[in-house]
């Protein structure tokens, strides 16, 4: 250019030719070069203006914007990337965190879900136990009646035996005092005190047996009362078997009332044939 143009550098007319040529529409015919100017009349001294945009004026004029550095460039590209670059990573972080958070969520509602769960069984349990232990005391209470009952029964057997012994050995006094050994009446006596003898043995065969069963009974109870949920067999059941014991209970006492009653009535009848015979024996010696 002349003395009196505006130098620029290469890159600068590159961007600028650049930024023409993006901004030039493609239908327009190529600009027409530049007219000379006349030999006549200089160029001005003054700088050139910048050319005005459409829809300016000169009151109110459009500049194009200034010419950026192809460094400007970078620096600017290179902050744009790494502003990007943050905001992922920070929307990264934020996703992490929510889904973290979330996480957390659903773990505590499955704790506390299982947590109600269990006290719910919790409660169930203690509340079967409860059942078992009064079903238990009941159970212990309804022995100790029974137990009052045989007891008085055994007492019963017991004096009837001592009395059946007294008359027995008043007998045999009587019998030594007014007869001989040879005397028929008084072998008959022996015979019979012998019989009598050998008839005591289903007394004591029914103590014995009384006594086994209430010891074992008493074993059944104990164990029931000590159960407690987790011990034994995961099939036993504490109420079936308290049930089943409680069956055996009743079979066994109705059985054994029933041979009781059977045991009274023989020695009943023992006790009248020794009277009778009793009186055999001294009508026939008055005679």
């Amino acid at each position: 250019m002349g003395s009196g143009g505006v130098v620029k550098s290469s890159m600068e007319a590159m961007l600028e030719s650049l930024m023409r040529r993006e901004e030039k529409p493609r239908d327009v015919p190529p600009a027409l070069p530049p007219r000379p100017p006349s030999r006549g009349r200089l160029p001005s001294g003054r700088k050139s203006l910048p050319p005005l945009r459409f829809g300016s004026s000169e009151e109110n004029p459009v500049f194009d914007p200034p010419l950026v550095s192809e460094d400007d460039l970078h620096v600017h590209a290179h902050t744009v990337i790494e502003e990007e670059r943050e905001k992922e990573e920070l929307e990264v972080e934020e996703t992490k965190v929510d889904v973290v958070v979330e996480k957390e969520k659903d773990e505590k509602e499955e704790i506390d879900s299982r947590t109600m769960k269990l006290e719910k069984e919790l409660k169930e349990k203690e509340e079967e136990v409860s059942v078992l232990r009064q079903q238990i005391s009941q159970f212990e209470t309804r022995c100790s009646d029974y137990e009052a009952q045989l007891k008085w029964l055994q007492d019963q057997l017991s004096l009837q035996q001592q009395q059946q012994a007294a008359r027995i050995q008043v007998r045999r006094k009587e019998g030594m005092n007014g007869t001989n050994h040879n005397d028929p009446v008084q072998g008959n006596k022996q015979r019979h005190h012998s019989s009598e003898d050998s008839k005591t043995n289903p007394v004591g065969q029914l103590m014995s047996e009384f006594e086994n069963k209430k010891k074992s009974f008493e074993e059944d109870a104990r164990a029931l009362g000590q159960w407690k949920p987790g011990q034994g067999a995961s099939s036993s059941n504490p109420v079936e078997d308290l049930l089943k014991l409680k069956f055996q209970f009743t079979a066994w006492k109705r059985d054994y009332k029933v041979r009781l009653h059977e045991t009274k009535v023989k020695l009943e009848r023992m006790v009248g044939r020794s009277r009778r015979n009793c009186w055999a024996g001294m009508k026939w010696i008055k005679q």
